[in-house]
């Protein structure tokens, strides 16, 4: 009880209640509901869930499509009711569930007219399932054809085209259409916390939440997977001991040496050499505090340079986003950069 400062009560087994499934049969949307918990801990491990559950779970996405006789995504296609633009917001609504984890996969679609064009009409890889078959893509008629290939991957959160062109760094092939991802496989999340009582005890918590899903992640698995990556980052916290903090504390001025090693130490190429010049990172200390969504934003640097520059500094024994006190120290020389440097 929160009144004691050892003795805090510990919920009871959840309960789930199945809300909806998919066309295909799949279920997509759940209820589930904690308690008792003391007052306050609904509020706070709804709220942690609710953000992980919509920003953290891994899932797939189209996000490479190539049609033939299209050059843009404004285009039209001859015996197509929809446009290339409607087409493509159609096929982002798409749910794939891909079972060999951490590849990309190629899948295709053949179709004439007329007819109207289902997810179920797309050939996919032996690894691979359509969860809705019967979600509409297109409408032809007898004039129409569609033949496209598609590229789908696994990823979480949200990733905009361009940010994955410029981290990838490769040539783009000619007439490909690139999508803005959205890999998240939760589409709604809702928390309330109702008062419940035990005994006594009137003011505890009971803590409900609804989800919806696109039918590739069951939802209890969902709030699974969010609790266990909570609990998996606060780890670290539960074991932390006085003596490792000055453990810690020691190693970081054996470091500082190190941090006045110019980037030349690294020993990196061409390209990942000139990318620091321009950007005036001239010591490791300068690099180890941007982190790796800072150097993806300077101009040419790639996800190439990036993994090299990591692989690199993991030799050291050093990693991006560190925060280092009181650097750049004030008596540190730096050497006049050539502007025409490339």
């Amino acid at each position: 009880m929160q009144n004691s400062p050892s003795n805090f009560l510990k919920p009871d087994p959840p309960v789930v209640e199945i809300l909806g499934h998919t066309r295909g049969g799949k279920v997509n949307k759940a209820k589930i509901s904690i308690a008792p918990l003391e007052r306050g801990f609904g509020y706070t491990i709804g709220h942690a869930l609710r953000r992980i559950l919509l920003s953290s779970m891994a899932g797939v996405a189209i996000i490479e499509v190539q049609i033939a006789g299209v050059k843009h995504e404004y285009d039209t296609i001859e015996g197509m009711e929809e446009d290339v633009l409607s087409l493509l917001l159609n096929l982002k609504g798409a749910a794939f569930i891909l079972y060999k984890k951490g590849d990309d996969a190629e899948i295709s679609l053949k179709k004439e007219g007329p007819c109207v064009v289902t997810a179920a009409d797309i050939a996919l890889s032996s690894n691979m399932e359509v969860v809705d078959p019967h979600h509409v893509i297109a409408h032809l008629n007898e004039r129409g054809k569609l033949d496209m290939k598609m590229k789908v991957r696994r990823g979480c959160g949200y990733e905009a085209a361009e940010v994955r062109r410029a981290r990838s760094g490769d040539e783009v092939p000619v007439n490909t259409l690139h999508l803005d991802a959205s890999y998240s496989p939760v589409l709604r999340v809702a928390y309330r916390v109702e008062s419940t009582r035990v005994k006594q005890q009137t003011n505890l918590d009971k803590l409900i939440i609804e989800l919806e899903t696109d039918g590739t992640l069951d939802p209890t698995a969902s709030i699974r997977r969010a609790t266990t990556l909570l609990s998996q980052q606060l780890e670290p916290l539960i074991d932390l001991e006085s003596d490792e903090i000055i453990s810690t504390q020691a190693g970081q001025d054996e470091i500082k040496e190190i941090l006045f090693e110019k980037v030349g130490v690294l020993e990196l190429g061409v390209r990942s050499s000139n990318c620091l010049q321009r950007a005036n990172i001239q010591y490791l200390g300068d690099l180890v505090t941007y982190t790796e969504a800072k150097l993806m934003e300077q101009p040419s640097f790639g996800k190439r340079s990036l993994d090299e520059i990591k692989n690199s500094l993991v030799k050291l024994d050093l990693h991006l986003g560190m925060r280092l006190e009181g650097w750049p120290p004030k008596h540190l020389k730096r050497e006049e950069q050539d502007s025409e440097a490339s």
